[in-house]
């Protein structure tokens, strides 16, 4: 609870009322994309924070946008995951070979579709069922429950 009072300190420092976000979300989101950055590193900490707690393995798994793509994205990305502990999973050329049209919901919507997910799913079950770490800490955490 106490990491939402700090998303909602942000939207108020940005001058964004409730109202404004719920009737206007192109509004709103360009208002607290500026503060993009600290948003993210918010989420990264709020996430490590409760994996910590509970003790979870944090693991952040980069998919690279089907919308814009930014310079040197998955490596600020990733930097930012690791200070916070997370292990990489990369999956930044899951869609390569394909178009975002053929892998978008919709031409206005940048998540992925059925064929995306699919790629996604098989492209982390190769990364996980290659590597015995992986299949240890799978089996351990079976074990536990």
């Amino acid at each position: 609870v106490e990491a939402f009072e700090d998303l909602e300190n942000i939207r108020k420092e940005q001058g964004i009322s409730r109202e404004t976000y719920r009737d206007d979300r192109n509004h709103g989101a360009f208002l607290i994309e500026s503060r993009g950055e600290e948003l993210y590193d918010w989420g990264l900490k709020a996430i490590h924070e409760e994996c910590e707690e509970k003790g979870y393995h944090c693991v952040y798994i980069f998919l690279q946008s089907l919308g814009i793509q930014y310079e040197n994205e998955f490596e600020n990305l990733k930097a930012k995951a690791e200070s916070y502990n997370f292990e990489i999973l990369d999956l930044s050329e899951v869609y390569t070979g394909y178009s975002r049209e053929e892998l978008s919901v919709a031409r206005r919507d940048r998540h992925p579709n059925r064929l995306g997910h699919q790629l996604i799913a098989e492209e982390l079950f190769s990364l996980i069922y290659n590597d015995s770490t992986w299949i240890n800490r799978i089996e351990s955490y079976i074990r536990k429950e």
